[in-house]
């Protein structure tokens, strides 16, 4: 933050809200506080943005220009600042005065009878406090969408905020612990912003305290990550495969819901531990990454029968189950299994929306008959329990991303406003990999576009289209939800990646 002095009087400004377009332009608010009064002024910066992990750093203050402001603020004062800052007239880039800072958050409205619908959650807008002694405001910059949200949404009480991870920037501190532009990983739930006491946070998911961790640098990798391969999902197909299952080389191991954030996970780490991986997903594109991924097999769900499927890939029979979904295909596969099989149960997506609709209870092929007869270990398991071996985890998928063993695929969702559609989505299975909202703050009127990137170039499968740069391939307009498919593989160089974003 910077300070003059002008006689008695006080000028100064800070970055406290940042976004960006998707051209060479960065949006950003600054603080601009006058004698003793506080506003709120649209702030431009004219350069390039790094594509490859779109990161918007903070933007420093000499490089800023003021390009709209609030009244009451003098234009000599601001001049006499800097001779850096210049007061412009482009009333195309602000569609509105920011007074008082407001938060949004969505809750949870109504219980979901089936799928889930947007009317089922209430956006809500809260008047943000000033920052006090402790505190830090954090902004969300991307936030999680789970299955499990589907199974919270019927225990949670009606106008509780929905429970999410968030990889959130801190824009303003008072303390120590935190500095302006730290990027942190904070289970505050569906908001757009929250002041908080980072000792005394608590968790969305379960009400205990739940300190916002600082992330480190990732070397270049988006630190989208911490929401995916490196962070929960990641950590549950790490743990839930190795700590429950005790996988072994040569062993055979089905992975279902395969496409998705764990199950992509778990069946990559299998094939690094050396077995025999199958994966089943619900779509022919989705099949054809699992390959890509170094699957051994993978089929189509919904076009060949799990049972026939198993006789050519599994003629030795299944040693270990990783179950994302339940269900028959939980049944068949479990029919397949070998004597002393182990089977790790993490999800049942093929019921969640079932629950609570008393019309329709979610019923179970009886899988005691093959479990007895094969004698297997059936565990369910939370991640949480592995709280204290967690950062050793996340060390352990990092270095099998750095070294290219472990590849990911994102499914972003452009704007905050859209959380409760990008969650019926994921429920729909119109995600490949982890699903992820970009929460897009401060975007005056910008057009929005469909961005399909990966490592390759972009992706833009289904579009009718093929590019080796990333650009932009259509753009909506209004309330459209946008979404954009990101693709990692880091077995690059760090140079090679700098030269990408460039």
């Amino acid at each position: 933050m910077l300070t003059w002095n002008n006689k008695d009087k006080a000028f100064k400004y800070s970055v406290f809200l940042m976004c960006s377009s998707l051209e060479d332009v960065e949006i950003g608010l600054l603080k601009v506080t006058a004698n003793g009064t506080t506003k709120v002024a649209l702030a431009e910066r004219v350069g390039r943005i790094n594509r490859q992990t779109c990161e918007r750093p903070p933007v420093p203050a000499e490089l800023l220009k003021v390009t709209d402001i609030v009244p009451q603020i003098p234009t000599k004062l601001i001049r006499k600042a800097t001779g850096v800052l210049s007061l412009t007239n482009r009333k195309r880039l602000l569609s509105h005065s920011v007074v008082n800072m407001k938060a949004k958050k969505f809750l949870l409205a109504k219980r979901p009878i089936g799928e889930p619908k947007v009317t089922d959650f209430e956006a809500v807008q809260e008047e943000l406090p000033p920052v006090g002694e402790g505190e830090i405001l954090m902004e969300s910059v991307y936030l999680s969408v789970d299955p499990y949200m589907r199974y919270k949404s019927e225990s949670i009480p009606l106008g509780t905020i929905m429970p999410c991870q968030a990889v959130a920037r801190v824009v303003e501190s008072k303390n120590p612990a935190y500095k302006v532009g730290d990027n942190v990983v904070a289970a505050y739930g569906w908001r757009s912003h929250l002041v908080t006491d980072p000792n005394k946070m608590l968790s969305t998911f379960d009400g205990s305290v739940s300190k916002p961790q600082v992330l480190p640098d990732f070397g270049g990798i988006p630190t989208s990550l911490a929401l995916g391969v490196l962070g929960m999902p990641g950590v549950t197909a790490l743990f839930g495969l190795i700590k429950i299952t005790e996988p072994k080389e040569g062993e055979t191991l089905v992975v279902s819901g395969a496409a998705g954030a764990v199950g992509s996970i778990v069946g990559q780490i299998g094939k690094i531990l050396g077995m025999r991986v199958i994966g089943f997903a619900g779509a022919d594109d989705k099949v054809e990454w699992l390959k890509e991924l170094g699957f051994d097999y993978a089929y189509n769900y919904n076009k060949v029968s799990v049972r026939e499927a198993l006789k050519e890939s599994a003629p030795k029979g299944v040693d270990v189950y990783f179950d994302n979904v339940g269900g028959q295909i939980s049944y068949d596969v479990c029919t397949k299994m070998n004597t002393f099989g182990r089977v790790s149960l993490c999800g049942a997506i093929s019921s969640y929306n079932d629950m609570g609709d008393t019309s329709k209870p979610p019923l179970a092929p009886a899988i005691q008959i093959p479990a007895i007869g094969n004698q297997l270990s059936i565990h369910g398991f939370i991640v949480t329990r592995w709280l204290s071996e967690w950062q050793d985890g996340i060390k352990q998928l990092l270095g099998y991303v750095m070294k290219g063993k472990l590849k990911y695929r994102e499914t972003i969702t452009e704007g905050f406003d859209n959380m409760p559609q990008a969650f019926i989505d994921i429920l729909r299975g119109e995600n490949t990999g982890k699903a992820i909202v970009k929460a897009n703050f401060v975007n005056h009127g910008f057009t929005a576009f469909k961005i399909f990137r990966s490592s390759r170039g972009s992706d833009l499968s289904g579009l009718g289209g093929t590019s080796k740069e990333n650009k932009v391939v259509g753009k909506l307009r209004g309330d459209v939800k946008t979404c954009r498919t990101v693709e990692g593989d880091r077995s690059r160089t760090s140079e090679q990646l700098q030269t990408s974003s460039n």
